[in-house]
C-alpha cells in the first residue's frame, strides 16, 4: 500500500531551522513606537533610543538586539515593547521585543500618479490596418 506523498514543512513549522522562536511578549509589557535614533552596542546591556525620546531602551539578550539592529538606520516605525523594573529607586526600560509599525495601508496604497486621460478614440478595426487585403496574404 503506497503512503500518500509528504507535504512539504518550512524550518518555522519543524523547528530544526536556526531562528529560534521569538518568545512572548510579557502580558504586562508596554509599547512605544518611533524611529530608532541612537543605538549603543559597546558592552551589555545594550541600548536604544528613539527620535524624540530621552529614554534609553536596554537589553541584554543578543537575539533581542539583533532584532533591532534590523531597523537601525532605517527610517521605519518600530514598535518597541518593554517592560519596567526599578530597581534603587531608579526606573529600567528593558526591551522585551520590537517589531516594524510603519503603517501598511499607506505603504501599499501608495497614491500612484496617471496621466489625465486621453480622449477616447474608436478602437483599430481590421480594416484600419490591412486595408482590403485578404488574411493571410502576402502584403
Amino acid at each position: 500500500k503506497a503512503e500518500p506523498p509528504k507535504q512539504p514543512q518550512r524550518r518555522s513549522e519543524t523547528g530544526n531551522g536556526t531562528a529560534k522562536a521569538a518568545k512572548p511578549i510579557p502580558e504586562h509589557a508596554k509599547v512605544v513606537v518611533g524611529v530608532i535614533a541612537k543605538t549603543y552596542d559597546d558592552k551589555k546591556p545594550y541600548a536604544v533610543l528613539l527620535q524624540g525620546s530621552t529614554t534609553r531602551y536596554t537589553t541584554f539578550d543578543d537575539a533581542v538586539w539583533g532584532d533591532v539592529k534590523v531597523f537601525a538606520g532605517t527610517s521605519h516605525k518600530v514598535r518597541l515593547a518593554y517592560t519596567e523594573t526599578t530597581k534603587d529607586g531608579r526606573t529600567y526600560c528593558n526591551v522585551a521585543g520590537i517589531s516594524i509599525a510603519d503603517d501598511p495601508a499607506r505603504v501599499r496604497d501608495e497614491p500612484v500618479t496617471r496621466p489625465a486621460a486621453r480622449q477616447e478614440e474608436p478602437p483599430l478595426m481590421a480594416d484600419d490596418i490591412f486595408g482590403d487585403r485578404e488574411p493571410g496574404s502576402e502584403g
